[in-house]
This record gives structure tokens, sequence and C-alpha cells, in this order.
């Protein structure tokens, strides 16, 4: 059994070289047609497997089986694989680029044109991965010179410039680093005078401005105001909260006093003391959580309508 099945992968080997690329093209074509069926996890098993076959793919197809492979592991949140396959489809899609730069056919400058395009599309879907991967992992600053790159250097579109703005500007929005990202936004705004209009502008800056001038809620001062049970999360926003560990505090209390009156010290040492210690602490630190979510809230409210100001269109 065993040499049949060597004997059998010998035969495949000997005749691989005389299958015609056209054969090998029917995969790419049915990883479009399961694509295009909404069958997208079979697609990209397709895609991969003529990816594995690339000696006998086009240039064009092995691109775009990149771009959709891509495409696909960014809608699953696999942002690993998706900038993997991004990356390999613009070194793929850039070397053909340049070489039909130098072609002067009409054939070819229509292909040098699709492909130019195609390469912002992907040096944009990059940016946007890049993004994405640092706010699931909490990684921005090892990737952010990726992101400087995208603006420093002129090979790349206005819109792929713009675009790595934007994500320089989110990142700070999202860090409530509110100069530096009033800081990018200036900037971007005098490369590109026409892209916002002057609300918009006037309405981001008065915003910041806003924010930085907005009350909020002391932590420590929260804590203090808790020896009053339920007052630390009435002063943090949260009376509902409040006013449910005043009763259960206070009735804790009461119960504690009365044992203690009715000199039924049992329960007080046995069970009234160490929930009163435990609740009373438990009082204390949801007041304190209650401010630093109170400040959290505020400061992503405006990092949302910041945000919706400067995103630009797809």
């Amino acid at each position: 059994m065993k040499k049949k099945s060597l004997f059998l992968l010998f035969l495949i080997f000997l005749c691989a070289p005389f299958f015609s690329e056209e054969k090998y093209e029917e995969v790419f074509y049915k990883a479009q047609k399961l694509q295009a069926a909404q069958c997208y996890k079979e697609a990209a098993t397709e895609y991969k497997r003529y990816i594995f076959l690339s000696d006998y793919a086009t240039v064009e197809n092995l691109g775009q089986a990149y771009v959709e492979l891509s495409r696909y592991y960014k809608s699953t949140a696999s942002y690993d694989l998706a900038l993997d396959y991004t990356h390999r489809a613009i070194n793929i899609i850039y070397e053909d680029f340049y070489k039909h730069v130098v072609m002067s056919d009409y054939d070819s400058y229509l292909k040098t044109e699709k492909e130019f395009v195609l390469l912002q599309e992907l040096y944009i879907q990059d940016i946007n991965l890049l993004t994405l991967k640092a706010k699931k992992e909490d990684g921005w600053l090892e990737r952010e010179q990726r992101i400087l790159s995208y603006i420093s250097f002129e090979q790349y579109s206005d819109k792929v410039r713009q675009f790595a703005y934007f994500a320089l500007i989110k990142s700070d929005l999202d860090n409530w680093e509110w100069d530096r990202a009033k800081d990018n936004f200036e900037t971007l705004v005098n490369l590109y005078p026409g892209l916002y209009s002057k609300e918009q502008i006037d309405l981001f800056n008065k915003l910041i401005e806003e924010q930085k001038k907005a009350k909020q809620k002391n932590p420590k001062l929260a804590v203090y105001l808790s020896i009053i049970s339920g007052l630390g999360q009435t002063y943090a926003g949260n009376p509902k909260d409040g006013l449910n560990a005043f009763l259960l505090n206070g009735s804790l209390i009461t119960a504690c006093v009365f044992s203690i009156i009715t000199q039924n010290y049992a329960d007080v040492i046995l069970f009234e003391a160490e929930m009163i210690v435990r609740f009373y602490r438990g009082n204390l630190y949801n007041a304190q959580m209650e401010a630093v979510k109170y400040n959290e809230n505020q400061n992503n409210e405006y990092a949302r309508k910041l945000t919706k100001i400067v995103e630009p269109e797809e």
C-alpha cells in the first residue's frame, strides 16, 4: 500500500509539468465563484491553493488572490495574517507595476494605471490594518513608524498620505492626547487646505478646547466622600448606585448597632462586623471606579465626536 502511494506521487510529479497553465487558472476562477456565492472560507482555501501553484499563475491573478485573502482575514479580525497577505500583494503588484512603467505601449499604460490605483488601495488597507491591530493589542507605538513612513515619502498618493494622517490623529484621540491630535490635524489642514471645511476645522478646535475645560471627577475625592456610604458614587455621577450603597451599608451598621445594644456580641463578631468591613471597602472601591468610568466615558465621547469630523470617506 505504501509503495502504491509513493508510485502515485511519483507519477503526479512527472506529469505536473505537462498540465496547462489554463488548468491552474481554473483554481483561481473557482475561488472567485465561491466568493461571489458568499462562501468566503471555501474561497480562501482555493486562493491558497492557487498561490501554492504560483509557478503557473499569472501575476495579475496572483496579486488579486493575495488581495482577497487579505480582505478575508481582515473580516475575521486575523490582522497578522491580513497584514501578511497585504504585504505580499503590495510586493508582487509593485514589482509588476514598475516593470510596465518602463514600457511605452498603450496596453502597458492601461495596466500600469490600474495597478497604481490598486497599490494605493493596498497602502490604505495596510494603514487600516495596522491601526486595527494596534487597537486590539495595545501596541500602537511600535507600529507608528510604519504610519509615519507613509506620510514622509512622496511616492505615495495624497489619498494614502491623508489616510496615514487620519490614522495618527485617531490614535492620538483614542489615547486622549488632545494637544498632539490638534497639532497633527493642523498639519494635515495646512498640507491639504481644501480637505476640510471651515466649519469642520472650527468645530474640531472648539471640541478640543471644550474637552480641556470639561470638569472631570476626582477618584480620590470620591473615596473621601464615601466615608458617608453612597456619597462618593453620587458625586461620580451614579446616584442610583449611591442610594443602593447607602441603604446596604446603612442597614448593616444599623443591625450591628442593634446587636451591640441588645448585647448580642456573637452576631457582631461572627457575622456583622466582617460584612460591614467587606461591604464598606467595596463602597470605597466602587466610588473610585465610578469616578474613573465617568472620566473615561467623557473622554471617549469627545474622541468619538472628533474622530467623526476628521474621518475620511473611503
